[in-house]
This record gives C-alpha cells, sequence and structure tokens, in this order.
C-alpha cells in the first residue's frame, strides 16, 4: 500500500487502540467495583468488554502486516493467536449478545421463568460456559496458519538462512487454504444466524413493552418498566453498531476468498482496509455509546475517575 494510504490508516487505528484499552478497562473496572452496578446484563457487558481488549491486542500485528506482510518476525506461536484469539473472541461477542437477548427476553415476557433462570450467581457460570464454547469453535484457526518461506527477498541476503528469515509470512500453506476458506464461510454464517435470533428475540420484548405501556402501576413496576426499557434500548443501540462495523468486515471476507480477477483483488484489497477500521471501532464504542446512553454508567464513571 502507499504511505498515502498506510498513514491515516494506522493513525486512525492508533486512536481506535487508545481509546478502546482506556474504554474497556474502564467498563470492567466500574462494573467489578460498584455493587449497584453488577446487575446480570452488566455482567454480560464487563464479558464483553474483555472480549473486546483481547480483540484489541491483534490490533498492532494487523498494523505490522499493513506495514510489511514480511518477514514475520513475531514467531510461530504469535502468528497462530492472533488469528485464533480474533475469531475467539469475536464468537464469543456473539454469544453474549445472543444470550443477552434471551435474557431480556425472559425478564420482559416471561418475568417468572426469569427470576428462577436468571439469577446473579448463575450468570457468571453460564459466562464462562460461552467463552469455552466460543474458544472451542475457534479452535480449527489455531492450526491453519503458519509461518512460511516463500521466496527469496528482493535483495541477495547474506545466505540461505537469511533468506529463508527476510521471507518468512505468517499465512496459510497452500494445503491449509481451502480449509480456511470453508472456516471462513462458517464464521460468516456465525455472524448471521445470531441476529436473525436477536431481530426475533428484541421484536417479541418491544411488543411486550409497547402492549404493557401506561397499563402498569405503582412506583416499583413502573421504575422495573423503566429499567427494562433503558436496558433494551442500550442493547439495541450496541447490536446496530456492531452490525454497522462488522457487516463490512465478513462482505470483505466473502470478496476476498472468491477473488481471482486482478483488478477485483485490488478492490477488495482496499475495501478490507476500511472494514479492518471498523472492526476495530467495534471493539472500541461500546463504553462510548454506555456513556452516552446510560445515566447510571455515567455516574459510576465519573465516580471511578
Amino acid at each position: 500500500f502507499p504511505l498515502g494510504s498506510l498513514v491515516p490508516v494506522t493513525t486512525v487505528c492508533l486512536g481506535l487502540f487508545a481509546v478502546g484499552v482506556t474504554g474497556n478497562m474502564v467498563t470492567v473496572l466500574l462494573i467489578g467495583r460498584y455493587q449497584d452496578m453488577r446487575t446480570t446484563t452488566n455482567l454480560y457487558l464487563a464479558s464483553m468488554a474483555v472480549s473486546d481488549l483481547f480483540i484489541l491486542l491483534g490490533l498492532p500485528f494487523d498494523l505490522y502486516r499493513l506495514w510489511r506482510s514480511r518477514p514475520w518476525v513475531f514467531g510461530s506461536l504469535l502468528c497462530r493467536l492472533s488469528l485464533y484469539l480474533g475469531e475467539g473472541c469475536t464468537s464469543a461477542t456473539l454469544v453474549h449478545m445472543t444470550a443477552l437477548s434471551v435474557e431480556r427476553y425472559l425478564a420482559i415476557c416471561r418475568p417468572l421463568r426469569a427470576c428462577v433462570l436468571v439469577t446473579r450467581s448463575r450468570v457468571p457460570v453460564l459466562i464462562a460456559a460461552l467463552w469455552a464454547a466460543a474458544l472451542l469453535s475457534a479452535g480449527p484457526f489455531f492450526f491453519l496458519v503458519v509461518t512460511l518461506s516463500p521466496g527469496a527477498p528482493p535483495s541477495p541476503p547474506s545466505g540461505p538462512e537469511a533468506a529463508a528469515l527476510f521471507s518468512r509470512e505468517c499465512r496459510p500453506s497452500r494445503a491449509q487454504l481451502s480449509a480456511l476458506r470453508i472456516m471462513l464461510w462458517v464464521t460468516t454464517a456465525y455472524f448471521f444466524l445470531p441476529f436473525l435470533c436477536l431481530s426475533i428475540l428484541y421484536g417479541l420484548a418491544g411488543r411486550e413493552l409497547w402492549k404493557t405501556r401506561g397499563l402498569l402501576q405503582g412506583p416499583a413496576a413502573l421504575g422495573r418498566e423503566k429499567d427494562h426499557r433503558q436496558t433494551v434500548r442500550v442493547l439495541i443501540v450496541v447490536v446496530l453498531a456492531f452490525i454497522a462495523c462488522w457487516l463490512p468486515f465478513h462482505i470483505g471476507r466473502i470478496i476476498y476468498i472468491n477473488t481471482e480477477d486482478t483488478r477485483m483483488m485490488y478492490f477488495s484489497q482496499y475495501f478490507n482496509i476500511v472494514a479492518l477500521q471498523l472492526f476495530y471501532l467495534s471493539a472500541s464504542i461500546n463504553p462510548i455509546l454506555y456513556n452516552l446512553i446510560s445515566k447510571k454508567y455515567r455516574a459510576a464513571a465519573c465516580k471511578l475517575l
């Protein structure tokens, strides 16, 4: 890529890294520190913040690859982990959002059942199970990239070992490429299917809130309804931001794995640079959204800081 493209992309990504790491750490700290912030919903949001922090750890490696695709100097383990953690954490975010939609549906539409099933003591166990499922589902990605030495460097090195070192890349081998393509299709489906579930459950919850609007009496009932509306509003905004940021990323993947034409490959590279920035924006934006929408979050953040 030309320097005129790399410099602004790097500037944006470094800004997202700083904002994302700071914001997500604040989210985890204030939910962990203040008892009134430790609701079942906020426990999920804290876990999602941890997931976003792990996703942001992959940003420096992606920037390195943009500037220099070779040599890969971080070793075979980090080559594998950089892909595996990114895929595992994106899967974790998806299953957390799905679990949250189920919890909100139960709390609004089936409150008696929610009192039995959704308790503060059970949620950490469920969160651990969600992490285990997400990391296991991403397991194949750990084995689909390796450090390879595909060719000689552009200038003569001092010896064959130097040539191999200079040309080392972190990428799938030819034998692993077809398996990686299959896994990318699987993760794309893994992205779209949960949002069908989210749309249905939040639609049902929204309809229930609309039906009960004005029917509830008493301060306790009205307070619960207000909390439900606030929580659903926050979660819907988070989900919409997530879709807006991740949809181009998955479209870029589909274009890339189905492109053989040289001009389309050129377009794919630049499209994926934009998609990469949106991908990391999704890992940075949630604390900002919480701060804009939730008075309770703002008050707790001010108290913490």
